[in-house]
């Protein structure tokens, strides 16, 4: 009989290449194709909507339990990604796979509604907010402005919406939507890699741009990272958080911290990389041995500082791109990605994963790094070409 397999859903690639290096007998499960095809065990395409909470059930997942089936035993499912979180937990059931969550506890770090219920129920600062089905008309009309508008189900700010004057207020809310107080104050997230209830590395990321730029770790002072600790663990003990990586928003308010939310999965924006860079291991590798309650050697304090940028150059057709030999030449650069290429068709940036490519730089301190991503900004430049005279 084979050894027990890890089932892997989604297919972020340097997560992927951390799996292989550990020489983790991986079967990767996801509805788009693997990239450079990675050496592992097996690979199982589903349909495109496969993660979407409300069609996924029994049911409609009864040709993959067909195809897993002789990929067994699994020893331990691991999800990429947001859209896989649920999936992977409610799979884990469907096949007695051992996992830390049921579907119902996951179901709470999926829904902001119910997110934001049991943080509410914790004590927890959080801000007021009202969902589609309990929010009369009346209201939502006289709900203080700004507010927020944004979707219960989903991640990377895809849907989110700033309403600051009246004549942008709806007259209703979509049923999948939710309505938020605005919060005024500096926005910042909080990884934790957490096993047996405990963190055992926390990192900070500022949003140094928010949506655009991101610095590892936060530039915060020895009293502010205390009072950082210490919500960040009263939030992991009120979402029952016992093993993995946690991904929690946060906002730095003239009354104190006030939470935003929180995800049970690695974060997006290259925070990966980032941790990576700036405390010198490999975050993915880690992710991989805290869910397999492998043995742990976390970091104790960074060894340097490291941001990167995000590029988009909005919608439009390229015309144009040059810098990158500039970019790479600057001090601390340790990435230079664009995707993008001139004649290309580019539309609106909807959400953070959206981009064209990215800069990536280490320093020794927060103001040189933040200075670096800077120059390497500048360096690149991504013409559109002028619509009026097509």
């Amino acid at each position: 009989m084979q050894a027990a397999r890890i089932l892997v859903l989604g297919s972020r690639k340097a997560a992927i290449d951390a799996a292989i290096q550990m020489n983790l007998p991986i079967v990767c499960v996801h509805n788009k194709p693997l990239k450079d095809s990675p050496e592992i065990e097996a690979y199982v395409r589903v349909e495109s909507d496969f993660y979407q909470q409300a069609q996924f059930s029994e049911a409609s997942c009864q040709v993959l339990l067909k195809q897993l089936k002789p990929l067994g035993p699994f020893q331990a499912i691991i999800p990429l990604g947001e859209p896989q979180v649920w999936p992977a937990a409610k799979l884990a059931q469907l096949l007695n796979i051992p996992h830390p969550y049921q579907p119902e506890h996951v179901a709470e770090f999926i829904d902001k509604a119910l997110m934001k219920q049991r943080i509410q129920a914790a004590g927890l600062p959080c801000t007021d907010f009202y969902t589609a089905e309990e929010l009369q008309p009346d209201r939502l009309q006289s709900f203080p402005l700004p507010m927020v508008i944004k979707k219960r189900v989903g991640s990377g700010s895809r849907g989110l919406q700033i309403i600051e004057s009246e004549n942008q207020r709806p007259a209703k809310l979509e049923p999948e939507d939710m309505l938020e107080a605005f919060v005024s104050g500096r926005e910042f997230s909080i990884e934790s890699f957490v096993s047996n209830g405990q963190v055992q590395l926390m990192n900070t990321t500022q949003y140094t741009d928010p949506k655009w730029e991101n610095l590892v770790p936060g530039d915060f002072s020895e009293p502010e990272l205390n009072a950082i600790a210490k919500f960040n663990q009263k939030v992991i003990l009120a979402m029952g958080v016992t093993q993995g990586l946690t991904h929690l928003e946060v906002f730095e308010t003239a009354k104190g911290l006030v939470f935003g939310e929180i995800a049970l999965r690695p974060p997006g924006g290259h925070i990966m990389d980032l941790m990576s860079l700036a405390y010198q291991f490999d975050a993915w590798q880690s992710y991989f041995r805290v869910l397999l309650d492998l043995e742990l050697d976390l970091p104790k304090q960074k060894q340097a500082f490291a941001a990167v940028r995000m590029l988009h150059p909005g919608a439009g057709v390229i015309a144009e791109i040059s810098g990158k030999e500039a970019a790479a030449e600057i001090e601390g650069a340790v990435k230079v990605q664009l995707k993008a290429k001139p004649g290309q068709n580019v539309k609106n940036r909807l959400g953070v994963g959206q981009e064209l490519g990215h800069l990536i730089a280490i320093g020794p301190n927060a103001e040189s790094t933040r200075e670096r991503i800077s120059q390497m900004k500048a360096a690149i430049e991504i013409k559109l070409k002028d619509s009026s005279t097509e």
